[in-house]
């Protein structure tokens, strides 16, 4: 099957998470409680002696304290995302997304102990390539009330992700053009050259429904992100579905996982 690859891969989401690093950087921290200025100073320090510090999507390059925010520097790697074409919210959603809602409980208890310290956080994003600059501050109020994400929203901000990408070419005769939640499944669209492909032969040949499945397999057991957004959709009662449309003859060809099928390849390899 011809599917488009992720935007990014991260081995897991948390793995982007610099509350992940904040958490584990130093055991000495009240962990959940309000820290003095001393111990923030200490936390920045720390920080700062990692940095560079490289995930698949993001490199931190410098931590610093700027009155009651604790300001963080990312370079966002273009190869692997539009960053030019994010819009803020976007971009906020995202490092929600990978840095607050998928945190463990002992990170959020530094997050915690961040806001009971009267910080903020505020993030400085630059491109790997361009020179887009982008920068959002949670503040205080938001980061001691933070509410997660619901799993809707999480789905939502997962297929914005890939669709910053978009078109995008994936092979000879096929590019993606959309990608979107419907109410049974999630959707993607792909436009085919029929100039020299037969559009039939996706819905004739058995070799594309299984690697389709392999590919959800593998996205699913190697918890990647889309990996992550299969598993939610799942739990949410949706399928997925691949709609193919020739550019020439308009004909379209669905090739469609139902949401059962989408529960059993999950099942048979250990996801829940």
């Amino acid at each position: 099957m011809k599917n488009s690859k992720s935007v990014f891969f991260l081995g897991s989401v948390i793995f982007c998470s610099l509350i992940l690093l904040l958490g584990s950087c130093n055991k000495s921290l009240k962990s959940g409680e309000k820290m003095d200025e001393n111990e923030i100073k200490q936390l920045v320090e720390e920080l700062n002696k990692n940095c560079p510090i490289k995930y698949h999507l993001l490199t931190a390059t410098s931590y610093k304290c700027e009155g009651k925010n604790l300001v963080i520097n990312y370079v966002v790697d273009e190869d692997k995302i539009v960053y030019s074409n994010l819009t803020d919210k976007t971009l906020y959603n995202i490092w929600r997304l990978c840095c607050i809602d998928e945190a463990s409980e002992t990170d959020k208890n530094v997050i915690k102990s961040l806001g009971l310290s009267g910080y903020g956080i505020k993030c400085q994003f630059n491109g790997s390539k361009s020179q887009k600059n982008m920068t959002f501050v949670v503040s205080n109020d938001k980061l001691k009330n933070n509410k997660p994400l619901t799993q809707e929203e999480i789905i939502e901000n997962l297929v914005e992700i890939d669709r910053q990408a978009m078109p995008k070419v994936v092979d000879l005769v096929t590019q993606i053009v959309d990608f979107k939640v419907e109410k049974e499944n999630i959707l993607y669209v792909y436009e085919i050259d029929e100039t020299d492909f037969d559009i039939s032969i996706i819905e004739n040949d058995s070799n594309y429904r299984e690697n389709g499945t392999n590919k959800i397999a593998n996205e699913l057991r190697n918890n990647t992100l889309t990996g992550v957004l299969y598993k939610l959709v799942a739990r949410s009662g949706r399928g997925i579905c691949h709609r193919y449309i020739g550019k020439e003859t308009g004909k379209v060809v669905n090739l469609q996982f139902s949401n059962a099928e989408l529960r059993q390849i999950a099942t048979a390899n250990g996801v829940n």
